[in-house]
């Protein structure tokens, strides 16, 4: 289990110095699914990848934390909720960018491989047996018909 140590981000000033936050090794396959799926749908919105990569970050925070040392006004354990998150952690930007980063380096392999295998060609590279293309036909795409001429000319005694 990785451990970060954070400065204090408690609901009560001064319950403590530090706060730790706890990430498991590796992650089970719902907390990855969450991860992948809230990427793969966020990206289906957007070309903007410092939009995507934000997303992701706040996704690290939401959906990876496995525990907390944060304690309420009573000094009892604040419960590790989204709601909790997003109120104490997410609330001190520098905090919630130091988690996330670690969360990154921790589970960025893992979540980023499932979107680059969908987003492989689905064909195998190299060249096929054959043309899968429509053939093109030789000459002019549409010749114009020929028009013949409905009179006949005979020489003149003028033209001789």
């Amino acid at each position: 289990m990785a451990e970060i140590t954070i400065p204090c981000v408690c609901p009560v000033p001064g319950a403590h110095t530090e706060d730790t936050i706890y990430l498991p090794d590796t992650l089970g396959f719902t907390a990855l699914a969450q991860l992948v799926m809230s990427a793969r749908w966020y990206s289906a919105d957007t070309d903007d990848m410092a939009k995507l990569l934000a997303h992701l970050q706040e996704a690290y925070l939401l959906y990876t934390l496995s525990g907390w040392t944060l304690v309420d006004a009573e000094g009892k354990p604040l419960p590790l909720t989204e709601a909790n998150v997003r109120t104490y952690l997410m609330a001190n930007p520098s905090v919630a960018f130091d988690v996330a980063d670690a969360a990154d380096d921790l589970y960025g392999a893992a979540v980023v491989r499932p979107l680059v295998n969908r987003a492989k060609p689905s064909s195998l590279r190299g060249q096929t047996a054959g043309s899968t293309s429509a053939r093109r036909r030789r000459g002019p795409r549409n010749p114009k018909p020929r028009l013949r001429s409905l009179t006949t000319t005979t020489p003149t005694a003028a033209t001789g």
